[in-house]
């Protein structure tokens, strides 16, 4: 069974579609919910970091836990920037933005190992 495995994600590479290449992902409700909720893999949760676009309507639980997953998100990215060397410490939104799209690549054995 694919939960039974790291974060329980099984994922379609290089899927053409309509003169695109898309990649998509399947996982439990269970699964996708836990990793939105706790980051103990922070895989699709980490994602979602990123921009990206729902084919489907969502139900209002993972609405909910989206919604708190970019909170969380937000709230790290500010506890971890390090703002250029001004007196008032302040930060750039691109330096959030940054901040907020590197925390899922900071503990990524691909991108430690340089697998991608």
């Amino acid at each position: 069974a694919i939960g039974a495995i790291g974060p329980g994600v099984y994922f379609n590479p290089n899927i053409h579609l309509g003169g695109l290449q898309i990649k998509y992902g399947v996982i439990s409700i269970k699964h996708f919910l836990h990793d939105l909720q706790t980051w103990k893999w922070l895989y699709l949760a980490g994602r979602l970091h990123k921009p990206t676009l729902s084919l489907l309507p969502l139900s209002s639980e993972l609405s909910n836990a989206m919604s708190y997953n970019t909170r969380a998100a937000l709230a790290a990215a500010i506890l971890t920037i390090h703002p250029d060397q001004t007196s008032d410490g302040r930060f750039t939104p691109i330096q959030l933005y940054t901040q907020i799209s590197q925390l899922s690549y900071k503990g990524d054995l691909r991108f430690i190992l340089g697998a991608e």
